[in-house]
């Protein structure tokens, strides 16, 4: 699946094997490196890119199948956009992010973000999934582009893109929680509806719904073109 931006000739698509997984984790750091809620989890600025990177690197693990890229003109990966369908097993996405930040930032800060996760983030995380993501919910898991590509609406393409084919045409709502104020804009433009602002230590949190959006109904022929080839946006 494609879509293309006339005023950027940037392009949306499935993530593949053939695209470079160390350009997509550069991106996801890029777009985390002030994250005010990732800061609160890994305090120590010494070792906060390496934690990222091992956060990063066991959410591609586990929806590789879910996720989306934004290419440049150029064929730069900019942007990446996760979508969870199917909620992992029991503790699986927390082991498989404990095993990276072992790998990559050292077993002080597994024990911390442990500690964190135990007294904090999971129950905070929990409540949301309980309160706004029940079943055949799509949650939006993270959005993001890189900071040298901020300002050029490739964050509006690729959260309007990919909630086209991961929401609107499934039938379903979606859910996010932003962990930074500045995004709500962008998300409130595309239909979100924010719940509440929950404190996450220094930080907030920002859980946010979206109700289904009808799209006309397409033909086979249709459905067929876009899984298989380009999907055109006209503004």
């Amino acid at each position: 699946m494609t879509a293309e931006a006339p005023a950027s000739n940037a392009t949306v698509a499935k993530m593949t094997n053939k695209d470079s997984r160390s350009d997509v984790l550069a991106v996801m750091i890029s777009a985390f490196l002030d994250d005010p809620c990732m800061h609160e989890t890994w305090q120590d600025n010494r070792k906060y890119e390496s934690c990222l990177r091992g956060f990063f690197e066991s959410m591609l693990d586990h929806h590789m199948v879910d996720a989306y890229v934004l290419k440049t003109a150029e064929g730069e990966i900019a942007g990446v956009a996760i979508y969870e369908n199917e909620k992992p097993g029991f503790l699986r996405e927390e082991v498989s992010v404990f095993f990276y930040e072992l790998k990559y930032a050292g077993w002080k800060s597994v024990f911390t973000t442990l500690w964190k996760f135990i007294t904090v983030a999971g129950p905070i995380m929990s409540t949301f999934q309980k309160k706004y993501c029940p079943e055949g919910t799509v949650y939006l898991k993270l959005l993001a582009v890189s900071s040298k590509h901020h300002g050029k609406g490739f964050g509006t393409l690729l959260l309007a893109t990919t909630l086209e084919l991961e929401a609107d045409r499934k039938g379903r709502k979606t859910y996010l929680e932003s962990s930074n104020e500045r995004n709500l804009t962008l998300y409130k433009r595309q239909g979100f509806v924010l719940q509440e602002k929950v404190p996450y230590g220094k930080a907030m949190l920002f859980p946010m719904i979206r109700e289904l959006v009808p799209v006309p109904d397409a033909s086979s022929a249709d459905r067929a073109e876009t899984d298989a080839g380009p999907l055109h946006r006209r503004k």
